[in-house]
């Protein structure tokens, strides 16, 4: 079976959410599950098996990247990652438009960023989650399932800070003018937010728990913080 190719003949860039390019693909599964005799659940499985095969070898590339070539290494890893992970923030960034409240102030800023992480959490991550607003201050949520739960370990998922990080800065570059639009304030105060991982499945907790609240005037960026902590641990360089 050929790939689909554009007039010019190469491959057409594949962005993410698009209605079109999800429906073909599930129009492929259909046709391998009925004419093939298999089983959607094992089809399924083997997708789960395949994404997790990959996850470990970009785990286990990024490990021997920093072995062999340190801080300088790790850089190069981080910097893929991220510019990986902005891109994807921009792609999706028209399906977290309507997430948006026609007004975002001060008073719904956690819900609305709550509703665009779980956006994220289900369709990125591939990952069903709970969110819940504790004020207009704090928030939290909580990962149910992760395909990767099972295979990395709690240091081991210190590589996805790095996409985040890259997805939080994709989403800001694409809807600060949006979000400029529907505030009264300066818009920047909005994007002002911390993200804290409190536990993680694979350290045996039931959920992989989050917390989110608005950073005050002066306080440290605890998500930055704590990544800058976890590369330097890798490369010997924490005190």
């Amino acid at each position: 079976m050929s790939e689909p190719t554009s007039a010019g003949g190469k491959k057409p860039e594949i962005k993410l959410g698009e209605k079109e390019w999800i429906r073909n693909q599930r129009n492929l599964l259909e046709r391998v599950v009925k004419e093939g005799g298999h089983d959607p659940l094992s089809v399924a499985a083997s997708v789960l098996r395949w994404g997790q095969m990959m996850a470990v070898v970009l785990l286990n590339t990024v490990k021997a990247v920093e072995r062999e070539f340190g801080e300088k290494g790790q850089a190069l890893c981080k910097n893929v990652f991220l510019e990986h992970g902005m891109k994807v923030g921009r792609e999706i960034s028209k399906y977290l438009l309507p997430l948006l409240p026609e007004r975002i102030d001060r008073s719904n800023l956690i819900e609305t960023w709550l509703k665009m992480i779980s956006w994220v959490n289900r369709n990125i991550w591939a990952s069903p989650d709970e969110i819940k607003v504790v004020s207009e201050e704090e928030g939290y949520f909580d990962i149910l399932w992760c395909p990767h739960q099972d295979i990395y370990t709690a240091r081991d998922c210190r590589i996805q800070r790095w996409i985040v990080s890259g997805i939080m800065a994709g989403i800001g570059e694409s809807l600060f003018e949006e979000f400029e639009r529907r505030s009264s304030g300066d818009p920047s105060e909005l994007f002002e937010i911390n993200l804290q991982v409190t536990d993680l499945i694979p350290r045996g907790a039931k959920t992989c728990h989050f917390r989110v609240w608005k950073r005050k005037k002066g306080e440290e960026n605890v998500w930055e913080k704590h990544s800058e902590y976890l590369e330097k641990r890798e490369v010997g360089k924490s005190g």
